[in-house]
């Protein structure tokens, strides 16, 4: 199994700031592979205590075929797990990776608060034919610092 992961991930983590309780963070992870269900990719990591109310990506094309399809969602990274991974709480299995995004794609769904930390991870359901060149997923998350209650 491959995980790609982005400079993000391995980043200090961002408490308040001049900006009040705003928190966003951004994250780029190149692929240099064809996706497979054996692969994960880490988009992005949410630090506990944050309300995520946006996120958004856009990536290159993902494959040669039109196969791809993806689940996202999140998993706790805590080491004493409360919180259920929701593996398609975002997308589920969504063919939109097929091709290249143009622009920014906000994804919808109903702002969720983690009191643990997470991360968010796309993880095909349907392997990719074949990866037309090396590409990257560029992720954006929004949100406030609750805190953890």
């Amino acid at each position: 199994m491959t995980t790609f992961k982005g400079p993000q991930n391995t980043a200090p983590r961002q408490t308040s700031s001049e900006s009040g309780n705003a928190w966003q963070e951004d994250n780029k992870v190149a692929i240099g592979a064809s996706l497979t269900t054996n692969d994960e990719v880490i988009v992005l990591d949410v630090p506990a205590g944050v309300r995520l109310h946006g996120l958004k990506y856009r990536a290159g094309d993902l494959d040669t075929g039109a196969v791809l399809a993806v689940n996202l969602g999140y998993r706790s990274v805590h080491a004493e797990q409360k919180l259920a991974a929701a593996p398609t709480y975002f997308l589920a299995a969504s063919t939109a990776f097929q091709a290249a995004q143009n622009g920014w794609v906000d994804i919808p769904f109903e702002p969720i608060t983690f009191n643990e930390p997470v991360q968010i991870v796309l993880k095909p359901t349907v392997s990719a034919a074949g990866l037309p060149g090396a590409t990257s997923i560029w992720a954006i998350g929004e949100g406030r610092i609750l805190g953890v209650a």
